[in-house]
């Protein structure tokens, strides 16, 4: 019976990595073509190490594409990323930059209203 536990354990293993493995590769796929939330996404996968090699310079690079275009949430994460010093030499004037843009400052305003 441990056997069998382990068998199938190793087998849902395997099979959730090779399914990761498939979502990053659509997810980059997406992100290539300027989906911000895919490249919002890749992002923080890249920050945390989820699914990716944790690289925090990676991370800024993708949150920077999203905030770019737009994206409230990249911009968020991009303004926190130079407020602490990750991936980016620390900036709090860059940081405070991305955090005045209006798509942040409207979603910070529906949270907290």
């Amino acid at each position: 019976m441990k056997t069998l536990r382990s068998i199938v354990a190793v087998f849902a293993m395997i099979t959730t990595i090779a399914v990761f493995a498939a979502d990053v590769a659509t997810l980059k796929a997406k992100a290539a073509t300027g989906d911000t939330v895919a490249q919002n996404k890749l992002g923080w996968m890249h920050y945390h190490g989820e699914g990716v090699k944790k690289n925090r310079k990676e991370a800024f690079k993708w949150y920077q594409k999203a905030a770019k275009q737009g994206n409230a949430k990249a911009q968020a994460n991009l303004g926190w990323l130079y407020s602490n010093g990750k991936g980016v030499r620390r900036d709090h004037k860059e940081a405070f930059k991305w955090w005045k843009k209006p798509p942040f400052k409207a979603m910070f305003q529906r949270n907290i209203i």
